[in-house]
């Protein structure tokens, strides 16, 4: 069952799941990510029921449009036939706003503008905002250079811009 933030069911989302790391640090074999999009049609008493995936450990995230994602759920699958009951709530999403200038302080227009979540260090400055690991928002700028990603969730992130005839940067 996925949740928005004040406990109502969301009724079309995204399912991603992806292997979670075995015990000895290495990566676990088959079927190490998948993405399922689900609509109302597909819910039964308002739960999904996803087949297919290997038993083991897997990290469990839900997104959807107008909200920002869920926490990542740590969920270990039996090969038992049982399905565990899962319940993702996904989060308000903030805005993180900018504005992109050239040198001379001048707003560039039409900028293509990227949000990744980073791990810091390097020559790229990152900053604490809003953010999911899953999500890489996109935005553009507008005639006055600014741009908002909305439904962005905590954590650390680096914001990458591209424009016509400037060098692309990063900060």
């Amino acid at each position: 069952t996925v949740l928005d933030s004040q406990g109502t069911p969301v009724t079309d989302y995204v399912l991603q799941a992806r292997r979670a790391e075995s015990a000895s640090g290495g990566r676990q074999a088959a079927g190490t990510a998948r993405s399922v999009r689900v609509t109302a049609a597909q819910l039964v008493d308002g739960r999904m029921h996803v087949r297919g995936f290997d038993p083991g450990d897997w990290q469990i995230t839900a997104r959807a449009d107008g909200h920002a994602s869920s926490d990542t759920l740590n969920l270990t699958l039996e090969d038992d036939g049982n399905e565990p009951e899962v319940q993702l709530r996904l989060r308000q999403g903030g805005t993180l706003l900018g504005k992109v200038v050239d040198a001379r302080g001048q707003p560039i227009a039409g900028a293509t503008i990227q949000c990744t979540t980073s791990a810091g260090g390097g020559s790229v400055a990152v900053f604490r905002a809003l953010l999911s690991p899953h999500d890489i928002p996109i935005a553009s700028t507008d005639a006055s250079g600014q741009f908002g990603c909305k439904n962005v969730s905590p954590s650390t992130y680096a914001v990458r811009i591209r424009a016509p005839g400037f060098a692309p940067a990063a900060i």
